[in-house]
């Protein structure tokens, strides 16, 4: 799949997902998102990977005239505090906002505390803070939806790779046949069910509900309506810790 894929676009896919750092080899990284992903990607649409709003961020002007009014304004005669403030313009002028964001002035700010180190913190000083935090907020949440949007792309060429593969031998999983049961329409289908089962059901006991899929549950639920919907019907979920074999039959 790597192989015969646009390597710009596959290179520019990792780097979003890895937020460009490398923790992992490729090979683990890939293997991790799917193992973990695949199966919520085939539950989702692709509405549900955009679905992150992304904060607003200050304009490079406004962001250099934040960093610049950190560095002029006037602060309390306290060394942690010139401490406090000067690791958080390393971190600005950095771009680490996880950092800024994280401790210090900032986490003060953001709790509504109107003083630091036992020394009230200016209106002026306090504002610049909300300011940049702002503008971290608008940065990390823009890299999470970045890498979420990078992660479904992924899984969707995964998926047409993967879908190929098992077209080619003939296979299929266990789980391909919920998912294609649950595409099927079953809840417009109920007569035509009832005809081939030469019956209409009158009765579901689901033992151990509490393990069923959303994908199971699609599959499930027409029949559970259709059920539900007529008088003569009945449906009952169960678990072993709450009730005994011999109290179903």
């Amino acid at each position: 799949m790597l192989a015969g894929g646009d390597q710009s676009e596959i290179r520019t896919l990792l780097h979003l997902l890895s937020k460009g750092e490398v923790a992992r080899s490729v090979n683990d990284q890939l293997h991790s998102l799917v193992s973990d992903l695949y199966g919520l990607y085939q539950e989702t649409t692709e509405e549900a990977w955009e679905a992150i709003p992304r904060p607003p961020r200050l304009t490079d002007d406004k962001l250099a005239a934040a960093i610049e009014a950190l560095v002029q304004c006037e602060l309390p005669k306290h060394k942690s505090i010139v401490e406090s403030r000067d690791k958080d313009l390393s971190a600005a002028r950095a771009g680490d906002w996880l950092t800024l964001a994280g401790g210090g002035l900032a986490k003060c700010v953001l709790g509504g505390k109107t003083s630091y180190y036992n020394k009230p913190i200016d209106d002026g000083l306090a504002e610049i803070y909300r300011a940049l935090v702002r503008h971290a907020k608008g940065v990390l949440v823009g890299q999470l939806a970045d890498q979420t949007r990078a992660a479904r792309q992924f899984l969707q060429k995964f998926d047409e790779h993967y879908r190929r593969l098992k077209l080619s031998r003939r296979a299929l999983r266990f789980e391909d046949i919920t998912l294609a049961l649950g595409k099927s329409k079953l809840v417009e289908r109920a007569e035509q069910l009832a005809f081939r089962l030469d019956t209409r059901l009158s009765h579901l006991l689901f033992d151990e509900f509490q393990d069923t899929s959303l994908e199971q549950w699609n599959v499930l639920r027409p029949l559970v309506e259709d059920v539900a919907n007529r008088s003569d019907g009945f449906s009952q979920t169960t678990s072993d810790s709450e009730v005994g074999w011999e109290q179903c039959i």
